[in-house]
């Protein structure tokens, strides 16, 4: 096993512990207050962090693990965002965006970014017009959403 192996075997237990831990905030620590409080929220961020799991299981660190876990972890901030809807911090909630980013580059793959960066924008551009309180708040409009998702490309880009 050579050394990039053996640093991303490391790198999968961080990372399902860390779709483990976007489960409980997403179970305990989510506004009650927001309108789009549900536990359904709850139970989705619990299935990303299964999916996630059941793959690592199967396969550690093989591709489809790497590509399952990263859209996993990217789907619990999606909910995370949405979450917090109408709450102060929910724009602050957009920053955890970045810090997964940030944190997939464990994977030492630069093709993880791709289908996570555009499942950023799938999320942005949808969000937009099904329920734009969902994703910004006050609402916001397809260039904003257009705005943020060329942002997260210039991250994953970089």
């Amino acid at each position: 096993m050579n050394a990039i192996m053996r640093f991303r075997e490391r790198f999968s237990r961080f990372l399902i512990a860390t779709l483990w831990a976007n489960a409980a905030v997403l179970a305990v620590g989510t506004p009650a207050s927001s309108p789009l409080h549900s536990p359904a929220i709850a139970l989705a961020g619990v299935a990303l962090a299964v999916l996630g799991t059941m793959i690592w299981r199967i396969d550690r660190t093989g591709w489809v693990t790497r590509q399952i876990s990263s859209i996993a972890t990217m789907g619990q901030v999606m909910l995370l965002v949405y979450a917090f809807a109408g709450h102060p911090y929910q724009s602050d909630m957009h920053m955890y965006f970045f810090a997964m980013l940030a944190v997939l580059a464990g994977w030492l793959d630069w093709r993880i970014f791709l289908p996570a960066t555009l499942a950023i924008t799938a999320h942005h551009l949808v969000l937009s017009f099904v329920n734009s309180m969902g994703v910004f708040p006050g609402g916001g409009d397809l260039r904003r959403a257009l705005l943020h998702g060329a942002i997260v490309a210039v991250q994953a880009v970089v």
